[in-house]
């Protein structure tokens, strides 16, 4: 990951090593190999920082593992910080044994020494409805500057945005708490608010915007990770789930709150129950999702379109569409001297304006901007919506007006105000797609 202004480097390993042994030299052997190969990366690019996480398959506690000596040397060496013991660490396990329940911590974090004063903490997340017998391990961090979006940058899935229409009050207050703290840890650039130079053609004051810009989008979608997630298309209903899964899942979830209320003991009568219930509850998912494959398997003989206008790969299609929005949109004819005259006037004027300062946003015209905006409208790109904006704190929206000003004093626009998102929707489904088949 690259972090601007500076170019910062970050390295994220995320690793799945071999089991633990007492014994086994080849498992040592392959154990040692991924560990010098992150090693190797980290001195090959010249990173700022490290970050090394996942399954270690390794416990601390297990002494006579080859596994553990090897482990703590090689990130000693590396300066790598291990917060087990620390007031930041706040994980019991990591790893639960579904034959005898037993648990170890063999998922692990571990960050570069620079890194030391940015964790904001590390733990568990410890959920009935995990099928897996490890447990996602947290670790939230303080980074001030955001990374450039991607050069082809992927849309939000649908069922990774926020469903703001389902937030209780008190979660969206959460979202404007956290995004006015990463307001208040960025100041506007420099080269925005002292720049009354209409229009200011400098191409690092517009770098500074485009740079301010990712900064404002990263802190909606930083901010949002409390709004609950949603809001795409509906599931399809998965036979046999309300009959015999779901009052499996009801009670799994009783008793898993009930395990949580009592300190969460790992052994006893109420752990006994909880992974009792627990246990039901995954094995009746599994014999639902065998339904659920047998209905894909009579569903497989609908026919979806392969080829649009004889073109199949999707490079080939979005040339399709490419050439006949140009068409479209070109169709109309045009004189390319009236057009550059017509420009250059209109840039003489602007430059020649006297009062240009009287057309400044306020703050006061951005917030009635912003509440006359319709709830639920998506970018499509970055990943955020109108909602962002309305539930958004006043210092964001002050930001957002230096932030407008900019773009008049500038006469420039972000690459993600350039991008248009087409969505095709076919009118026959059965059919190879043709010349005007697409509404």
């Amino acid at each position: 990951m690259l972090f601007p202004p500076s170019d910062v480097r970050i390295l994220v390993c995320c690793v799945y090593m071999p089991c633990d042994t007492s014994y086994d030299l080849t498992n040592r052997r392959e154990f040692l190999d991924v560990l010098n190969e992150m090693t190797n990366l980290a001195a090959s690019h010249s990173v700022n920082h490290m970050i090394c996480c996942g399954d270690f398959n390794t416990d601390f506690n297990r002494v006579n593992s080859l596994h553990t000596e090897v482990l703590v040397n090689i990130f000693s060496q590396e300066n790598l910080c291990n917060f087990q013991g620390t007031q930041l660490y706040k994980v019991d396990y990591t790893f639960e044994s579904f034959v005898d329940g037993s648990r170890s911590i063999l998922d692990h974090v571990f960050l570069s020494e620079n890194l030391k004063g940015q964790v904001k903490c590390i733990h568990t997340v410890h959920s009935p409805e995990d099928m897996s017998d490890h447990c996602p391990l947290l670790c939230e961090l303080i980074i001030p500057r955001f990374a450039d979006p991607p050069t082809d940058p992927q849309r939000r899935s649908p069922s990774m945005r926020p469903k703001w229409s389902g937030a209780p009050s008190h979660v969206v207050d959460e979202y404007r708490a956290h995004l006015s703290t990463l307001c208040d840890e960025n100041v506007a650039p420099n080269e925005v608010t002292s720049c009354h130079d209409v229009p200011c053609n400098d191409w690092s004051h517009r770098r500074a915007l485009q740079n301010y810009h990712d900064y404002l989008v990263a802190a909606c979608t930083v901010a949002d990770h409390v709004i609950p997630k949603g809001g795409g298309p509906q599931r399809k209903r998965i036979p046999g789930w309300a009959e015999h899964v779901k009052p499996l899942h009801q009670r799994a979830l009783f008793w898993h709150a009930i395990w949580t209320q009592c300190g969460r003991p790992p052994t006893g009568a109420v752990a006994d129950v909880r992974c009792h219930t627990r246990r039901l509850y995954h094995k009746a998912t599994k014999h639902a999702a065998t339904w659920k494959k047998v209905q894909k398997m009579k569903n497989s003989a609908a026919q979806h379109p392969n080829s649009v206008n004889g073109a199949r790969s999707d490079v080939e299609i979005v040339s399709v569409f490419k050439q006949k929005y140009s068409n479209l949109y070109n169709s109309v004819g045009y004189d390319h001297r009236v057009l550059d005259d017509t420009r250059d006037r209109v840039n003489e004027l602007i430059s020649s304006h006297e009062a240009s300062d009287c057309h400044a946003i306020t703050l006061h015209e951005a917030k009635t901007a912003v509440s006359q905006l319709k709830r639920n409208k998506h970018d499509g790109l970055a990943g955020i919506s109108t909602d962002h904006l309305k539930n958004a704190p006043q210092p964001f929206l002050s930001h957002l007006t230096t932030f407008f000003n900019g773009l008049l004093t500038h006469g420039f626009s972000p690459d993600d105000f350039n991008v248009a998102v087409l969505i095709s929707i076919p009118k026959n489904k059965r059919k190879s797609l043709k010349g005007g088949r697409t509404g």
